[in-house]
């Protein structure tokens, strides 16, 4: 898998909105180019598929995993693979995103490791580099002593100290160049499926589009998040539309839930 590249021209722009309120037009004042604020809901997924959608474009996932266990050591690789659609049902790309995880169990003890580092997607039909991207990730190492409500969970990284810096998206759409960092990371609790409290996208070094998490962690199928997207397709709307679509999509390995349901698969 390679890393892709990052650009280093600047690009600049003014915003104005005139039906956002005052707080909001604050807000959108980070941002180089004229912007909107929208909702990301659910999208018509069909059977064994997720989905999201906002702005007339759509993003469907279908997950499968698959395992190999010899001698007690066990290799899990789980694949998304995607549609991102243009209303219902134009096809834009398809393609798929993998993480892999292996681990060992013996004495009654599962000991998982996400050794990938990186959540790499592939395009189907699309020249590499015209469009590609990976998200890097933090490597965690967990012992599991037990099973069911009485197991116990040994971490060697914990989200507090894992560097959190690590986690940076990279997309090439279309042979321009994209970026997202996260916006803040909040407590991984029981139960608690996502960590990563939202990313900023970048376009040549500056914000363009943004995906926010609610601070409760409450979201539903058609409520998922709030974002931001440019207003025009000339400033990479489709292109944030799907990188925001695609981050929502990745599974969140801060969340010690999360590693736990793709180590036991």
């Amino acid at each position: 898998m390679k890393v892709l590249a990052q650009t280093v021209s600047v690009i600049g722009g003014v915003l104005a909105v005139a039906t956002w309120t005052s707080a909001a037009m604050a807000a959108a004042s980070e941002f180089s180019t004229q912007v909107e604020a929208l909702k990301l809901g659910g999208a018509k997924a069909g059977f064994m598929e997720t989905g999201s959608a906002a702005a007339d474009r759509s993003l469907l996932v279908r997950s499968s995993t698959a395992s190999l266990q010899v001698l007690g050591k066990t290799k899990t690789r789980l694949t998304n693979s995607f549609k991102y659609l243009a209303g219902d049902t134009t096809p834009l790309l398809t393609g798929k995103c993998v993480i892999r995880m292996e681990g060992r169990s013996m004495f009654n003890i599962d000991f998982s490791q996400n050794k990938a580092q990186v959540y790499g997607c592939e395009f189907q039909g699309k020249p590499d580099n015209q469009f590609a991207m990976e998200v890097a990730l933090p490597a965690f190492a967990e012992a599991h002593l037990g099973g069911g409500p009485l197991s116990i969970t040994i971490s060697r990284n914990t989200p507090d100290a894992v560097d959190q810096s690590i986690l940076r998206a990279r997309l090439i759409y279309e042979g321009q160049a994209y970026e997202a960092l996260p916006t803040g990371f909040g407590l991984d609790r029981p139960m608690t499926r996502r960590v990563v409290q939202g990313y900023n996208v970048m376009r040549n070094g500056k914000l363009v589009g943004r995906l926010s998490y609610r601070q409760s962690g409450v979201t539903s199928v058609k409520d998922q998040a709030d974002i931001v997207v440019p207003m025009s397709e000339a400033d990479g709307r489709t292109a944030v539309l799907f990188m925001i679509m695609s981050l929502n999509a990745m599974p969140d390995v801060y969340a010690s839930q999360v590693r736990e349901e793709l180590a036991a698969r």
